[in-house]
């Protein structure tokens, strides 16, 4: 009969590496996970057109945009979005804060966040609905 703890010992070594390498990834995934909780819980939480929540407002700016939607609960134009920024005083730096607006809300819009509703200087903007 041929000795098998040499062959065990080797199994049980693998066994504690493997062991090792679930507990390290356990814990990257639990540190990765409240990470997520913690940005869920800063940013505004708005339900998606398909009915799963998305986080929004993860920049100040985002976060500014959703805010003045909240609060007026209707539609607003650009013009309006660059009055409230102004007003709060939201710092642009050297950007424009027209353009940063605009970017900011395309961006929100293709993202599916936000809703378009007419054409040029008349456009303005509002949550997306379910």
């Amino acid at each position: 009969m041929r000795d098998i703890r040499n062959d065990l010992n080797e199994r049980l070594q693998t066994v504690a590496k493997e062991k090792a390498f679930l507990e390290q990834r356990e814990n990257s995934l639990k540190a990765l996970l409240e990470q997520e909780e913690q940005r869920f819980r800063t940013g505004a939480a708005v339900t998606h057109h398909n009915g799963n929540h998305a986080t929004v407002g993860r920049t100040p700016l985002s976060q500014f945009i959703v805010d003045a939607l909240q609060q007026s609960r209707q539609a607003l134009t650009l013009s309006e979005f660059k009055k409230q920024a102004e007003a709060s005083g939201l710092d642009f730096g050297e950007k424009s804060p027209g353009r940063s607006l605009h970017r900011a809300l395309v961006g929100l819009t293709e993202n599916g966040y936000l809703e378009c509703h007419g054409r040029g200087g008349s456009r303005s903007y509002s949550l997306k609905q379910k």
